[in-house]
């Protein structure tokens, strides 16, 4: 698992890198237009997935939250069926083991209406 999430992170660095080659040879002039076409298309993607989502049985649904890449892509288009805090508190309760003696107590005190928690 962790080896997915690793290799998700260096895709997203290069998909980084890439935006910002791609910036800087279209110009101020032209970058806006790219911008716009980027936008179209995960709106597509976006609406494409919540077509799946609607339409898929519990257990397609489960394994595709279970699946790190699908979830973020959920995550990424406001589709995750999961509520953020329930998310955010797995998650402390995955990290609180490997933090016993580290810090006194890991917890969630509130997550904000942009969807930014407060640990």
């Amino acid at each position: 698992m962790e080896e997915a999430t690793d290799a998700m992170r260096v895709r997203g660095e290069r998909i980084a890198a890439l935006l910002e080659e791609a910036r800087a040879a279209c110009g101020p002039h032209t970058w806006p237009s790219v911008e716009r076409l980027l936008e179209a298309i995960l709106q597509l993607q976006g609406e494409a997935l919540e077509r799946i989502v609607a339409r898929a049985p519990p257990d397609l649904l489960g394994a595709l939250l279970e699946d790190e890449l699908c979830a973020s892509l959920l995550r990424l288009h406001g589709l995750h069926p999961e509520p953020v805090e329930r998310r955010i508190a797995r998650a402390l309760e995955q990290i609180r083991p490997r933090l016993v003696g580290q810090v006194r107590g890991l917890d969630l005190v509130e997550v904000d209406p942009s969807g930014c928690a407060v640990v």
